[in-house]
């Protein structure tokens, strides 16, 4: 009776908040908790913790929101929720101009940069994600949305590739033993399962300057200036202007003991493709490509692949395409680490005012480019 007691008498103080104890039946009376109804208190309590996990929107203003947003609660028969910003820019809602859910937010970032930071600082011990959370103080699932929506990659994707750049590193001046556990991998095997595909050759051929792998190259007399294509047993693995680098920086700075022999004539009919496509005489090639790269730039490479001739995307578009609409800066950095002039078109990538800057090989370049693929210069 003293428990029956106590909470009637619980019930008749709620009471006098309406909104708050009719919220608390419909949950007592809807059985276990739901994803929404989870969501809505949330939205109720004006949660930051939940802001980049998901968005309410409101469909009798038309409107978007973080659940931190400080706009005035609607009703809940008016709210529907997104797993992202493009999802209910998809149902044909906009950003609220209050929370404005599209912008990263500030906080988010300086925490996403102390994880990295903490990352690197101990690549050597076993991270996951139950350790990670503890050091930001949130929850594993709101520290796994929060960090991909800000750098456009999990924590994990992000500590395997900072564990693989320094492995890379240290191959160039230590055995693969050495290197892959001065990088941090608990063991030989998780080097090996991903290594031969993103250094394109097998480790132990690396740390020796590649010594064992055949590169073949071109020069390229183009419409807009002299290229050198390079090119590998599993296809050309790199195009570039020579603009302020040297043919010989280009061909050596990643390879620099490789087997390279110039090859015009075998590699004529790729050169050929590439002279029509900058000439704007080809609108596609046939051409292999070695594309060399993360999960997360490859991702934003075969996305570039798309852009038909003579149309371009923002690096915003980008993002969203890829699921990653925080990740623009992400996207941004994938593009001009992009080793395959023209033939992965990064040119067709524009700042949102449609300015062509930001073209590893130039500008001008660049707006010549799309020039010809869009018709305006004389073939």
């Amino acid at each position: 009776m003293m428990n029956l007691r106590m909470e009637t008498r619980n019930d008749s103080t709620l009471a006098g908040n309406t909104a708050a104890y009719n919220q608390i039946q419909l949950m007592k009376n809807s059985g276990p908790v739901s994803v929404n109804d989870s969501r809505w208190q949330a939205v109720l309590e004006r949660d930051r913790q939940a802001d980049g996990t998901f968005v309410f929107g409101v469909l009798s203003t038309g409107v978007y929101c973080r659940p931190s947003c400080p706009a005035r609660r609607p009703l809940r028969k008016n709210v529907k929720f997104f797993s992202s910003c493009g999802d209910a820019e998809k149902a044909g809602l906009r950003a609220c101009l209050r929370c404005k859910p599209l912008n990263g937010s500030s906080g988010n970032a300086k925490l996403v940069e102390r994880l990295c930071r903490y990352m690197e600082s101990n690549a050597d011990q076993k991270i996951t994600l139950a350790s990670l959370s503890k050091v930001a103080g949130i929850s594993r699932f709101h520290l796994q949305r929060m960090f991909t929506a800000e750098l456009g990659i999990s924590p994990a994707r992000y500590l395997q590739a900072f564990r693989f750049s320094r492995f890379k590193s240290a191959l160039r001046s230590n055995s693969v033993t050495t290197a892959w556990a001065d990088a941090g991998y608990s063991s030989s095997s998780r080097v090996y399962e991903t290594a031969r595909a993103r250094l394109g050759m097998p480790p132990g051929n690396y740390s020796s300057g590649a010594g064992q792998e055949d590169l073949r190259f071109a020069l390229v007399n183009t419409r807009l200036g002299n290229a050198v294509l390079v090119a590998g047993a599993e296809g050309v693995c790199s195009v570039h202007f020579l603009e302020n680098d040297s043919l010989e920086n280009i061909l050596k700075s990643e390879y620099p003991r490789a087997l390279i022999n110039r090859d015009d004539k075998g590699l004529a009919q790729w050169t050929k493709q590439l002279r029509q496509l900058i000439a704007g005489e080809k609108a596609s090639h046939s051409i292999p490509l070695d594309i060399r790269g993360t999960a997360f730039q490859q991702k934003v490479w075969q996305q570039l692949q798309k852009i038909p001739p003579g149309q371009t995307r923002t690096y915003s578009e980008i993002a969203h395409l890829i699921g990653r609409q925080s990740a623009v800066r992400a996207v941004a950095s994938a593009c001009a680490s992009n080793n395959l002039a023209v033939l992965v078109p990064c040119h067709r990538v524009v700042h949102k005012s449609g300015s062509p800057e930001g073209y590893r090989w130039g500008t001008e370049r660049k707006r010549k480019l799309l020039k010809i693929e869009a018709g305006e210069l004389p073939k």
